[in-house]
């Protein structure tokens, strides 16, 4: 795969004379089955690159990649049981100078392929990229996909015994999660990979306790604005500008998610016992303008109250087919 980027980017290069034949031309992917985000070190991503690997589920249409700016030709299947489906979007733009009566055309494509899996299996796709003319831009491509009857990443999720994965309306399990209610303060947590995964990383979030807090948010020699919060303690990182205003940051994970915030996230173990979050998200905001040269109050207010408890469950799963790292997360809300 590498060698293949390398050799991308140097044709790329060594093709910008040519270049205003296909202005956009890319070459990029996602995976198909994608349950959860896919996330890197650098955070949440769109790989760019031409898949090696692919996930699919049997029996349904499935998104495998696609390549813009350029042609693909000779796709074929190494088995019958995987049939594919290539589909071609095209943009022409045509510009007409009266001043110079000339014509410019100027144009890009997609071309995006699909499989549809009779039997769960492993099979070989291959196809040649072209430019313009017909000329190849890179050696002949071989894609593995994979096919499953089950495509979830979990032989086993559970809080105290309640399944936190929802297998009912599909045929196959993994498509969809669900939201738990419980009226248990604590239970194991159990998270178990199904064949083909790795977890990386269990998390649990709850809301923090509330806090109430009044700024002087603005003042001159006509009114004062003030404002005061009742919301969840926030553990973000304060800050003070050159103007000083003083605001809030995030720090963020190595996979781009904010660590700070109204919740706090702990890691937890498989098969460890938690205790479910009973403070729920709460925010009032009451805003007072005084004027100073009338005898005037304007008060403004808002809130937003959720009605139950809620504690987020974030699970990142390592993908041994495709070599991606996914988070997919569920919340349980507690009933009293």
């Amino acid at each position: 795969m590498n060698r293949l980027n390398k050799f991308v980017k140097s044709f790329l290069v060594a093709s910008l004379s040519i270049a205003f034949l296909m202005p956009n031309a890319a070459i990029t992917s996602n995976a198909a089955v994608q349950t959860g985000t896919e996330v890197s070190k650098y955070g949440n991503t769109d790989n760019e690159e031409l898949p090696s690997n692919v996930l699919i589920e049997t029996g349904t249409q499935s998104y495998l990649f696609y390549i813009s700016g350029y042609k693909v030709k000779n796709v074929k299947s190494s088995s019958s049981n995987l049939k594919l489906f290539k589909r071609t979007s095209t943009y022409n733009t045509k510009s007409n100078d009266s001043n110079s009566a000339q014509t410019s055309i100027s144009g890009s494509s997609t071309v995006s392929l699909y499989g549809y899996a009779k039997k769960a299996g492993t099979y070989k796709v291959t196809y040649n990229v072209t430019d313009v003319n017909g000329v190849k831009v890179m050696p002949t491509q071989t894609v593995t996909v994979v096919a499953k009857d089950d495509v979830s990443p979990f032989k086993k999720i559970t809080y105290a015994g309640t399944s936190l994965w929802n297998n009912s309306g599909s045929r196959f399990s993994g498509l969809t999660d669900t939201t738990v209610y419980t009226t248990k303060k604590k239970g194991k947590l159990v998270v178990k990979p199904a064949s083909g995964y790795k977890i990386k990383k269990i998390e649990v979030a709850t809301y923090n306790a509330v806090d109430t807090k009044t700024e002087n948010i603005y003042s001159n020699d006509y009114y004062e604005h003030t404002a005061t919060y009742t919301t969840n303690k926030s553990t973000s990182i304060e800050y003070t500008n050159s103007d000083g205003v003083t605001g809030t940051y995030d720090k963020y994970d190595e996979y781009g998610n904010p660590i700070t915030g109204n919740m706090t996230y702990k890691k937890v173990k498989s098969g460890k016992k938690i205790t479910i979050g009973t403070t729920p998200y709460t925010r009032e905001v009451t805003n007072i303008t005084k004027y100073k040269d009338v005898d005037e109050t304007i008060t403004n207010t808002s809130d937003s109250t959720y009605i139950l408890p809620a504690t987020d469950i974030r699970v990142t799963y390592y993908d041994k087919t495709t070599k991606k790292t996914f988070q997919w997360s569920t919340t349980i809300f507690y009933v009293n």
